[in-house]
């Protein structure tokens, strides 16, 4: 017994309560024959409708000056609240919109895994051995890894450099990514200055931020000889692919975030308690 399965999916962004008129992002819709079985009882309902799984990011837009595109977050150091660099209120929004994003993209990859690749080959059961996919690519229901894709965040300490350090505008020797989420390199002035900045150079930062968008460009470029295309008919493409690989990859920049954050308040607590001699609780820091 031969069952065709279609599977139709949109991630979209709306605003508001305007549900209607959603921004799709990404979608696909598939037909094909998927499962084959030796009895003729169906192996799923006639229909299948999931409940939609929604992501607010409120709390990331209030960070973002939507006019130039660019973050506004900075720790509030006058605002009564703001105890350690950890224990805020704006890196704890921050937590909680990471720990929101952890839950979407969780329950999105499930969807993919779950209802499509592990549901479908569980009840792919053949009388005889019948390939459940033939594109000639191997296991094209396999799962791959986000773990070469490069993780944009990091707690370190530099120290200052003399002020006669010199700048170059020499052309970066690392491949460079044609994305239009790539960031321009400062000028050789701009560069000069940051130079007696604390914090990284927008040069510095910059070079960070496009190789993450260049490593994840070769990472998903991969997949193209590895899963059908997202033309094809069957339901587990390159699409599918890129979206249960990124899932992972998202919520893996906030754990380091929340362990960056939590690394740089061990070491200024490490520090106070070396200084004075003993440890320092809460209501001490209070008073």
């Amino acid at each position: 017994y031969h069952w065709n399965v279609d599977v139709d999916w949109e991630v979209s962004l709306y605003s508001g309560s305007n549900v209607k008129k959603p921004t799709i992002l990404k979608q696909r819709s598939s037909s094909m024959l998927l499962i084959i079985q030796s009895n003729k009882q169906a192996p799923s309902p006639e229909h299948k409708n999931h409940k939609p799984v929604d992501l607010s990011l409120n709390s990331l837009l209030k960070f973002v000056n939507t006019k130039k595109m660019v973050s506004t977050f900075a720790i509030d150091r006058q605002d009564p609240a703001t105890k350690t660099p950890r224990r805020n209120d704006q890196i704890a929004s921050l937590v909680i919109m990471m720990n929101e994003l952890e839950q979407w993209t969780h329950q999105v990859r499930h969807f993919f895994v779950e209802n499509i690749q592990q549901e479908h080959r569980r009840k792919h059961n053949p009388a005889g051995s019948t390939p459940l996919l033939s594109s000639g690519q191997g296991d094209t229901w396999s799962l791959p890894s986000d773990e070469e894709i490069f993780v944009p965040v990091l707690p370190f300490m530099e120290t200052s450099q003399p002020s006669e350090a010199t700048h170059t505008d020499r052309p970066s020797d690392h491949p460079q990514s044609k994305s239009v989420l790539t960031l321009d390199v400062p000028t050789v002035t701009e560069s000069l200055s940051l130079s007696s900045s604390p914090i990284l150079s927008t040069n510095d930062m910059h070079t960070v931020l496009n190789e993450q968008v260049r490593s994840i460009e070769e990472r998903l470029a991969s997949f193209d000889k590895m899963y059908p295309p997202c033309k094809s008919t069957t339901a587990w493409s390159v699409e599918e692919v890129t979206l249960v690989v990124l899932c992972p990859y998202s919520r893996t920049i906030g754990e380091r975030f929340v362990e960056a954050v939590d690394y740089v308040e061990c070491m200024l607590r490490n520090q106070l308690v070396a200084a004075i001699g003993k440890h320092i609780e809460l209501s001490d820091i209070e008073q």
